[in-house]
């Protein structure tokens, strides 16, 4: 399950809902199927989004808009 936005996102779009942390880690202590975080992440905020113990991380903008894609 891809759960997102978690933070507000330029790639979504204006107007996309923000689920934040607490809505995922009520939505991956409630599934027994693997979930993804997407949305907002960044390195700033990717340490609060690792506590809530997604399956997996999707990150797009920090990539992305990174001035070196490999070292980011």
């Amino acid at each position: 399950v891809a759960l997102g936005a978690i933070f507000p996102t330029q790639t979504k779009g204006a107007g996309h809902p923000v689920q934040g942390l607490e809505t995922l880690q009520t939505v991956v202590q409630s599934l027994t199927v693997p979930v993804v975080a997407i949305g907002g992440i960044t390195l700033a905020n990717l340490k609060s989004v690792l506590e809530c113990k997604p399956a997996a991380i999707a990150v797009i903008t920090a990539l992305s808009k990174a001035p070196n894609v490999l070292q980011a």
